[in-house]
């Protein structure tokens, strides 16, 4: 006997209640959990019907609150590095076409030069081109994100970006303090370019997945 839509609809209901909130393991949690209660419950409209606290679902259901979600930290660490590789993989990929390549040099040799001369003029002109960037890809994602934003997959290209990012910036610090240059404007808006240095690539590579990202998972928002 199968599940019906409702019933379905309410263990995605119960799960996400205690805190699964990654919808696409959400999606893969109530598969499982569907498939096993088909398998081993007879009378499945009894099961789920609605006796408050005494529902049998939902006796069943806080009975293994704790092991659904010590199984959903699990897939969350998983997917955290699975994700993470396939995304540099194809960051690395989207870096090195040749538009992409040719956008990143000129930034970095305008960030070197910027460090190294008193002219800011470059430099102001760049972190325009990189807020300009900034402003186009929120416009090109804005629905995109609105719709899939709480897919574990996005928030692993969020949080990946800003690891890499932060690292970056370190790594400025550590480089622009061995400069004698006391200019503040300089110090402050390098850490805006180099930024952008990692995003852009980032931005590039979850604009070119968007599709992909659609067709696997639109019918779990649906």
């Amino acid at each position: 006997m199968e599940l019906t839509k409702l019933q379905i609809q309410q263990i995605n209901n119960f799960l996400e209640a205690i805190g699964i909130e990654y919808m696409d393991i959400r999606f893969e949690m109530v598969d499982h959990i569907a498939s096993e209660l088909e398998d081993t419950i007879e009378n499945l409209d009894e099961f789920f019907e609605d006796n408050r606290l005494h529902t049998p679902f939902l006796k069943y259901m806080m009975s293994k609150k704790e092991s659904y979600k010590k199984k959903y930290d699990r897939i969350v660490k998983r997917k955290f590095w699975s994700d993470s590789i396939s995304i540099l993989k194809d960051v690395l990929i989207q870096t090195f076409k040749p538009l992409n390549a040719l956008v990143l040099s000129l930034i970095a040799t305008g960030i070197f030069f910027s460090l190294t001369l008193e002219n800011n003029y470059i430099m102001y002109f760049l972190a325009t081109i990189a807020m300009g960037y900034s402003a186009y890809y929120l416009i090109a994602t804005k629905k995109f994100m609105k719709t899939y934003g709480k897919l574990k997959i996005i928030q692993s290209y969020n949080l990946t970006a800003s690891i890499v990012s932060n690292v970056a910036l370190q790594v400025y610090i550590i480089f622009y303090l061995r400069i004698p240059n006391d200019d503040l404007i300089t110090f402050l808006i390098n850490p805006l370019l180099i930024t952008f240095l990692v995003y852009f690539p980032f931005g590039s590579s979850l604009m070119a997945q968007m599709e992909n990202i659609e067709n696997k998972y639109k019918q779990i928002i649906q």
